[in-house]
Parts: structure tokens; sequence; C-alpha cells
């Protein structure tokens, strides 16, 4: 998994410099702009899907939040599909709840609940985050938050869904502490 994961840094790393050459291109060396405008687009997509390929198989090293940070707000100025953008957001809280980053992932995933307050993807990583994050900092306010969310997404969520069953154990094992 070490090699995964530095796999995925290196693409992200990759398609950071391929960015900012992009970005920074004179307007005088762009010769073809349908092709640079697609070139553009392409290595943007080509992020998300580094991205989203890192939290599916959790394997995210820091560098590829660093790239994530500017990617994805890119990516999401150029997106029109409202689909892929949320998608996008969603992966964008995913990397940080997969490195850890309990913070940072609440905050995102607060983002997406804030359009789309039913998002089962979105309730299930803010509730394991703040619970996480009640856990370390021996938060009751945060666990009690983290649980609330994951009743919500327990009541929504499919049983079919990845996060259903640990959710629900993590609610019983939550009220038997109390």
């Amino acid at each position: 998994f070490g090699k995964t994961r530095q796999d995925f840094a290196d693409a992200a790393e990759g398609y950071l410099k391929s960015w900012n050459v992009l970005k920074n291109a004179p307007a005088a060396d762009i010769v073809d702009k349908a092709s640079f405008d697609s070139t553009k687009v392409g290595t943007l997509k080509g992020a998300i899907d580094t991205f989203q390929m890192a939290v599916r198989t959790e394997q995210v090293d820091p560098t590829t939040i660093e790239a994530a940070k500017t990617l994805i707000p890119e990516y999401l100025n150029l997106e029109t599909d409202a689909a892929k953008k949320a998608q996008a957001s969603l992966t964008f809280a995913d990397l940080y709840r997969v490195v850890g980053d309990s913070e940072n992932a609440i905050a995102a995933y607060k983002v997406i609940l804030d359009a789309t307050p039913d998002n089962q993807d979105a309730l299930a990583g803010a509730g394991l985050s703040l619970v996480n994050l009640g856990f370390i900092n021996n938060d009751k306010a945060k666990l009690q938050e983290g649980a609330n969310l994951l009743q919500k997404f327990a009541g929504v969520a499919p049983d079919t869904h990845k996060y259903k069953a640990d959710a629900v154990a993590l609610i019983d094992t939550l009220k038997k502490e109390q």
C-alpha cells in the first residue's frame, strides 16, 4: 500500500505541476485555444480521478492533499455539471477524513450538508469525523453531534451503503458509553 500511496501522491503532484504550467502560460504561446482549453480540462479531470482512487483505496499522502487544495477548487470553477461538482466536493472532504484531518474534513462535509442536508456520504463522513475528533479530544459535544449525524445517516441510507453497518455499530457503542 505504501507504493500505491506514493504513486497517487506522484500523480497528484504531476497534475499540479501540469496545471501550474497551463495556468501560467503566456497568451502569446497558446497557438490553439481549443486544444489548450481541452488540455486544462483533461488535467483537472485526471487529477479528480486520482483523488477519487486515493480515497477509495484509502491511500492518501499529504502531498495528495496539498495538490487537491489547488486542483479541486479549479475543477469546481470549470465544471458545469452539478453532480460532478458535488462528487468532487465530497472527494475533497473524504481526502481529509482518510488522512485523519477531522477538523478540515468536518468543515468540508458541512459545506456539502449546507447545500444538500440529506447527502448520505457527507452525513456519514461528517459523523465519523466528529466522533473521531470527539474521542481524540474527549469532547462529548463533538461525540454527540457526530452520533446525531450518524443516526440521521442510518435513517436514510440503504443497508447496502458501505458505512451503514459501521455507523449503526458506532451509534450503539456511543449509547452504551453514556
